[in-house]
């Protein structure tokens, strides 16, 4: 006797897509964000072990403690004019300190005798950089802060102003800095970027410095408090984009 064979339905090509993402969804844990990842790195290799490198760390401060003298020497040229000469200086020289420690704590590493070892690492040189980055980002605008603290009261500054000025400027130049290491990852291009950032507002600070100060001051409040945050946000984007970095080149 033969007997008739069951028609077995087959799903569709929509139920097969919801299948495959319900068997997805339940194999596979959830990416984390950003931020848990930052998070889990400090847990599992600890700030001593992030911050490891003791000699350049007090090496790199000695040296951010005499640019921030010199500028606040420099500060002082501008007594015989308006106050309001300083918020040119402010934003123009207020990304100083994080270009200090970008230099000795980025800049440098692709040299370093343990390169190699340290790119084959759970996290790598580059994954370390953006955890570091992101914490000299927030220590440089506090010091920044604690600075224009003591110079506004000194020359009758708007503390609010500026201190968002200075953020702005800050976050603007660290967001371009990352932005060359991702597309030019080369010395002079990282290089040029620094010196060009101070070159740059030197020449307008001195060559038109009343139209300079009329630009900054002129610009709505707001409007740097949108610049800030769009400048953080991108600065966030960029260090997300460097933990990637070398994974795009085969680096396990």
């Amino acid at each position: 006797m033969s007997k008739k064979r069951q028609a077995v339905p087959y799903p569709d090509e929509r139920e097969m897509e919801h299948e495959i993402d319900t068997i997805l969804s339940k194999g596979l844990h959830p990416a984390p964000s950003f931020g848990h990842y930052l998070l889990a790195m400090y847990r599992q290799v600890g700030f001593r072990y992030i911050f490891r490198d003791a000699t350049e760390i007090v090496f790199s401060l000695v040296l951010a403690i005499i640019v921030l003298a010199a500028m606040g020497i420099a500060a002082q040229n501008y007594t015989a004019f308006p106050p309001d000469n300083l918020y040119t200086w402010i934003f123009g020289w207020s990304p100083a300190l994080y270009m200090v420690v970008a230099y000795f704590f980025f800049m440098n590493k692709d040299h370093h005798p343990s390169y190699e070892i340290e790119m084959t690492c759970k996290y790598n040189v580059y994954q370390l950089a953006a955890f570091r980055m992101l914490i000299f980002s927030l220590a440089a605008m506090m010091i920044n802060g604690v600075i224009l603290f003591f110079i506004a009261g000194e020359y009758q500054l708007n503390f609010y102003f500026a201190f968002i000025l200075s953020t702005t400027s800050l976050f603007l130049f660290a967001t371009l800095f990352l932005y060359i290491q991702l597309k030019r990852n080369s010395r002079f291009s990282k290089l040029v970027v620094m010196a060009g950032w101070g070159v740059i507002n030197m020449i307008l600070s001195f060559v038109s410095s009343e139209m300079y100060q009329n630009i900054l001051q002129h610009i709505p409040f707001y409007v740097y408090g949108i610049m800030t945050a769009g400048g953080f946000l991108l600065f966030y984007k960029h260090l997300k984009k460097l933990t990637m970095y070398t994974r795009a080149k085969g680096v396990v």
